[in-house]
């Protein structure tokens, strides 16, 4: 995915089987901020969300299993991704790109 400012982006995850769902996020040029909420129809943003993940830079990585009670729903889960991406010292909009993958996942 690829940016120019500040920009949101969406992922929702409605499981239809007992799927194992994973979140990978990578390859960022500039911050990240990651909200996560249960239920595929929700909205997290800045003011309501359930998890945060704050200047993500380097790769971040969930998995249902591991994040039961928040991504394990059966209503599935919404990720809201918001790049950072101005530099306020040098009012500059800034380029960006970077990874999201979201689907089933194995568990080894």
């Amino acid at each position: 995915m690829t940016s120019v400012g500040p920009k949101w982006f969406s992922l929702y995850f409605n499981p239809i089987d007992d799927v194992n769902a994973a979140l990978t996020i990578s390859a960022t040029t500039v911050p990240l901020d990651v909200y996560i909420s249960t239920g595929w129809t929700s909205d997290p943003n800045s003011y309501e969300f359930d998890a945060k993940f704050s200047s993500v830079t380097e790769i971040l990585s969930l998995n249902v299993a591991k994040f039961k009670s928040l991504m394990g729903s059966e209503d599935g889960f919404t990720v809201s991704i918001y790049v950072q991406g101005i530099d306020i010292k040098e009012n500059k909009l800034l380029e960006n790109s970077f990874r999201a993958t979201l689907g089933p996942s194995i568990l080894l």
